[in-house]
């Protein structure tokens, strides 16, 4: 599971890593990416606030995506509901 979720940080692309990927988990605030060895990663809002179960919804879909793809697979997965979202990479 090589692919990559592309969201948007600053207006510019960024990319979280779905390889190894746990859990995820939204506040109104942030979205919050937990992976097997316990690093985490936060995409935060910086101007649009977040409905957190749209989130989370949003980027497992995102995650199945990538899953489905099987293990081989390379690339990117834009994630569909939050691909405009404005955020920064923590």
């Amino acid at each position: 599971m090589a692919k990559m979720i592309q969201i948007t940080a600053a207006g510019e692309p960024a990319y979280v890593p779905s390889e190894s990927m746990l859990k995820i988990t939204a506040t109104t605030g942030a979205v919050t990416f937990t992976y097997i060895g316990g690093e985490t990663v936060v995409a935060s809002a910086s101007a649009t606030p977040l409905t957190a179960a749209d989130a989370v919804a949003s980027f497992y879909a995102s995650l199945g995506e990538c899953v489905n793809a099987g293990p081989d697979a390379a690339g990117v997965v834009v994630n569909t509901y939050y691909a405009d979202y404005d955020s920064g990479i923590a």
